[in-house]
């Protein structure tokens, strides 16, 4: 992989975009790791995407998220599984050394969900999705670069 990974952010999208295709600010998705240093580690996530095999998510209710005067309004999602990934990127990941700026919000108190589009919900056209591969984006405008958001690769389950 070309970028340099310094700031990466691991997460399931609603859509599929192209590798490299860049974005002002991250597309609709569902984060399962929020941004860290993953220089040197692609081969840790790339081991636990390919150990689980795909599985689906429904939407579960609303919800609040942001700390006290940044609250927001989303969606939470239900999936076992998709919490399961999420728990083994993150035990693997600190045993190699990764450091999670707000480690609060992950582990055990990691809770699935997302953002409403604009005008839409993307399960009110599809109530249960199937997940089968994640995306990869790095933080590119931290390097000074117009569009701030770039989807480095697409990894996709159970190809162990």
């Amino acid at each position: 992989m070309s970028a340099p990974l310094e700031h990466t952010l691991v997460a399931v999208t609603f859509e599929r975009y192209f590798s490299g295709e860049t974005f002002d600010k991250v597309p609709p998705h569902i984060t399962i790791l929020p941004w860290f240093d993953a220089r040197g580690r692609m081969c840790v996530i790339d081991e636990v995407v390919k150990e689980t095999e795909p599985f689906s998510i429904v939407r579960d209710g609303p919800m609040t998220v942001g700390g006290q005067g940044h609250e927001k309004k989303a969606v939470s999602v239900k999936s076992p599984a998709l919490i399961k990934l999420h728990e083994e990127l993150f035990k693997r990941l600190v045993e190699n050394g990764v450091e999670f700026s707000h480690p609060l919000w992950l582990g055990s108190q990691y809770t699935p969900h997302y953002r409403k589009l604009e005008d839409r919900d993307p399960f009110d056209e599809h109530p249960e999705m199937v997940i089968n591969e994640i995306a990869i984006f790095d933080n590119i405008a931290v390097r000074g670069l117009s569009k701030g958001k770039k989807i480095v690769t697409y990894l996709r389950m159970g190809d162990a």
